[in-house]
């Protein structure tokens, strides 16, 4: 969830370098981006009888 305000100021709408942060974080923990990919640790993933 984004931050809508500080101090009760609001902030507004995001722009365009934050649009672009989000994607490249979104790409790095996500396994997206090969140059962050060794940030990453793999889990297995729960088996439907464990959820």
């Amino acid at each position: 969830m984004p931050v809508q305000s500080v101090d009760n100021r609001e902030l507004g709408a995001a722009g365009p370098v934050t649009a672009q942060l989000t994607a490249a974080y979104e790409a790095a923990v996500h396994g997206r981006d090969e140059r962050y990919r060794h940030w990453l640790t793999p889990v297995a993933a729960a088996s439907r009888a464990t959820r």
